[in-house]
């Protein structure tokens, strides 16, 4: 592609296009279904569903055209939807740039303040070394953000992916054990007593991390803070020694991801220890569709899920193939995994929520998902075919159980993985 930047040392390529508005499509598809606009529903300000832009790059399609008016429509269909959220990273290059091309184009009909702009820092690469929570880049980051922005202020920034720093990561397994067994807590960290203990150097360096963005929070231009991280356990922890070390105050905002879906929901175990415990201000809840592994083309060849699960999963689409529930208008086809992921990722499962439900982070590549993913959400919120909705539990509750059989309900892979 020719536009790779790791570090924000590196300048971005001034050539870069911007969009031109009147030259983009805009046909019946770019059109949201008449009468549905979402809605924030939370104190945080936060739709239900916020666009994960992971997607506006290359790493899971390899033939998408980033200087294309393709994701500004994409953009623009999710404003119009009310999805005014949008989360994105540095390390999805060219994500932030392409997003904020379209939200510059978008600027007339949607100005700054009518949509929340979520992003990250500290990580440039999938290598532990390339974590870089140091206070130059980690300003160097927020600066080039707000530049690729046009914008003074970021609405959230995350420490990226803070396992890759943190002294302690549970090993592969089911992690909503430590929750229940008081040596599986005490050895992922999580024993009472524990709260304010540094376990290393790592440790220290997010506690680091955290004053430079409270720092940057006080100068105005961020308004929220906090940190994003695969596993469970390790969030929890670093959500608890924030709370536990002076200056003593919660972290305002957490993402973890794969871990509210059909393979995995071990977020429903967590959720209130997040809220109650750590108190931590907001959840979120990324990929509902585990990276890719719960869809019909299958995950991207670098996802770490393990060759056992990724053929339990095939085993999964297979009962889906054969259930043969029908969705869409008369039933014009039948139900698919990923149909099926973004639905149960939406449900409350049973939560015992203080206020809202977590936001739903999803990541969409086409007009036709971002569609999907509002009436998936739609049909679970408030069902009218009764009888289809129940059809759809059984066939989430049977998937669930196949899941089960092979041991790898509520499973977590290791992150970081060995030798990275």
């Amino acid at each position: 592609m020719g536009y790779v930047t790791r570090y924000p040392t590196e300048p971005d390529d001034p050539s870069w296009p911007e969009y031109n508005l009147e030259d983009c499509a805009d046909t019946e598809e770019d059109q949201p279904v008449q009468g549905i606009k979402l809605k924030p529903e939370g104190s945080d300000g936060l739709p239900p569903l916020v666009l994960g832009t992971g997607t506006f790059n290359n790493i899971y399609d390899t033939s998408a055209n980033v200087t294309g008016d393709h994701f500004l429509r994409i953009t623009r269909l999710a404003l119009r939807y009310g999805i005014n959220a949008f989360d994105t990273a540095p390390h999805y290059h060219p994500s932030e740039i392409v997003l904020g091309k379209a939200l510059k184009a978008l600027r007339p009909e949607y100005p700054r303040e009518s949509y929340q702009i979520i992003t990250k820092t500290g990580k440039y690469s999938p290598m532990r070394v390339d974590h870089d929570l140091s206070e130059k880049m980690i300003r160097l980051c927020v600066e080039r953000s707000l530049k690729r922005f046009e914008t003074d202020y970021l609405d959230v920034v995350y420490l990226h992916d803070v396992e890759f720093n943190s002294s302690l990561n549970p090993p592969a397994g089911n992690h909503t054990l430590a929750l229940s067994d008081p040596a599986t807590a005490e050895a992922y960290g999580l024993a009472p007593g524990n709260e304010s203990k540094i376990w290393g150097d790592g440790d220290q360096r997010i506690l680091d991390a955290m004053s430079v963005l409270r720092e940057l929070k006080k100068e105005g231009k961020i308004k929220h803070i906090g940190f994003s991280a695969y596993p469970l356990p390790t969030l929890l922890r670093l959500s608890l020694l924030v709370l536990h070390t002076a200056p003593f105050e919660p972290v305002d905002i957490i993402q973890t991801y794969s871990h509210q879906n059909l393979q995995n929901m071990g977020l429903a175990a967590y959720l209130p220890e997040f809220r109650t415990r750590a108190k931590v201000g907001t959840v979120m809840n990324a990929s509902p569709l585990n990276m890719g592994l719960l869809t019909t083309s299958g995950p991207p060849d670098w996802h770490p899920a393990p060759k056992e699960l990724r053929e339990c999963v095939n085993e999964a689409k297979e009962i889906v193939k054969a259930f043969g529930v029908q969705l869409g208008e008369g039933g014009q086809r039948s139900v698919k995994i990923e149909d099926l992921a973004v639905s149960f990722g939406m449900r409350d499962l049973g939560i015992d929520v203080q206020g809202s439900a977590p936001p739903v982070v999803v990541g969409c590549g086409t007009l036709s998902q971002v569609h999907q993913a509002v009436a998936s959400f739609i049909a679970v919120k408030d069902p009218k075919d009764k009888a289809k909705d129940e059809q759809l539990r059984a066939l989430e509750q049977q998937v669930r159980d196949h899941i089960e059989s092979r041991g790898f309900k509520d499973w977590s892979w290791e992150s970081p993985q060995p030798g990275t």
